[in-house]
């Protein structure tokens, strides 16, 4: 899994991309629901499991060579998707809760271990990676305002929002 510098880096080359192709370009931070929880009652080797565990999922549903899964920071994890519009978007994203429900992680709280995702898609390279960053974590701290355990996608030319 790709760490913080290299999503950074990476980022910049895709947007740079979209002024030659136009191509939608996705990002997708996901972060696990009551993590510190999990830390603070089951112990921080447990919390790295879950960690990995949520890493191998990430890994097998965003899996195209284009794709870059990584480390955010913490408990959030960053992807970013070239060539990937809302309904591509909202079906990874949909298959990524599944695959997690199945797994049936037991968080503290009494209930499977649960993400709230953010995304934000772009088809003009004019937004810069900390517009397209910012409106993906907004869209992420929507959905936990709104009770965590769902998803968010703003379309940054379209200011529409799917949930």
């Amino acid at each position: 899994m790709y760490n913080r510098g290299y999503f950074d880096v990476e980022l910049e080359k895709e947007i740079k991309r979209l002024a030659r192709n136009s191509a939608p370009l996705t990002l997708v931070l996901v972060d696990i629901d009551h993590f510190k929880q999990v830390n603070d009652t089951l112990g921080h080797t447990v919390g790295d499991d879950f960690l990995q565990r949520v890493a191998v999922e990430l890994k097998r549903i965003f899996r195209r060579s284009t794709d870059s899964v990584c480390r955010y920071g913490g408990e959030e994890f960053a992807i970013i998707l070239p060539n990937t519009d809302a309904k591509g978007v909202e079906v990874l994203v949909e298959k990524l809760r599944e695959a997690l429900k199945l797994a049936n992680l037991p968080h503290p709280n009494g209930r499977a271990l649960t993400v709230s995702i953010g995304a934000a898609i772009t088809q003009n390279a004019d937004f810069s990676s900390s517009t397209l960053i910012n409106s993906a974590d907004d869209a992420l701290y929507a959905v936990k305002k709104q009770g965590r355990n769902n998803y968010q996608i703003i379309h940054l030319e379209h200011k529409t929002i799917i949930t």
